[in-house]
């Protein structure tokens, strides 16, 4: 007579045999079963949250349970297309460690997903989703070469999106803004001659901007 135990969850379990019949009541002694089991993960968090822009560095986060079954012995990240680096065998990736080059395409975010392993086999991969924003790429047209006392009117290009805000403009010296201001056209009138810089920069409608402003020299002549 050989019973046979299925025991389906992880934990440490007493376990006797009982034996009745006419003669009596036979209770062995207690034996100790132990049952393992792959890690569990929980609490995958990416920071900062979705949606971030092309180039942020973001930090993976995940809390790992061994289930009792000896030491987590490799871990594997992945951080999907266009991420550096790609994947990671490290329990924690480090802060600000992964960016993107490469924005989301419209319905397919990135994809980041981690397993762990112990004695008893891997995990289930635990995954989440992360957009990735592409950043505006931008240049300043208008007239870089004029005369002391001209204007003239200085667009970004090509045309923001519809809804783009935060339009900022910056003059080094030598001109004023007389027109347009906190939008993606402006009208400069340039009162002092010299060699001088207009620079710019906007929100697009995914929350990035261009990772620098763009900027046009002006040469102001007598």
């Amino acid at each position: 007579f050989e019973p046979v135990l299925k025991l389906k969850k992880p934990g440490t379990y007493s376990i006797r045999l009982k034996i009745e019949n006419s003669c009596g009541t036979y209770l062995s002694d207690p034996e100790t079963v132990t049952v393992n089991a792959p890690p569990v993960i929980s609490n995958l968090t990416i920071t900062p949250a979705s949606p971030i822009c092309v180039g942020t560095p973001i930090t993976p986060s995940a809390t790992f349970n061994p289930c009792s079954s000896g030491p987590i012995t490799s871990y594997n990240w992945s951080f999907g297309a266009g991420s550096s680096p790609s994947t990671s065998n490290l329990q924690y990736p480090g802060n600000n460690s992964i960016t993107y080059s490469t924005p989301s395409t419209s319905g397919s975010p990135k994809i980041i997903s981690v397993t762990a392993s112990n004695a008893c086999g891997s995990s289930t991969p635990v995954t989440t989703n992360l957009v990735v924003n592409k950043r505006p790429e931008i240049t300043i047209t208008g007239n870089p070469s004029l005369c002391v006392g001209t204007s003239a009117v200085y667009t970004i290009t090509p045309a923001p999106a519809s809804g783009s805000t935060g339009f900022t403009w910056g003059i080094s010296g030598g001109g004023v803004i007389t027109a347009g201001a906190g939008t993606s056209s402006v009208t400069v009138l340039w009162n002092t001659q010299g060699l001088h810089t207009i620079s710019a920069n906007y929100t697009n409608p995914g929350g990035c901007q261009a990772v620098e402003n763009a900027t046009l020299n002006v040469t102001v002549n007598p």
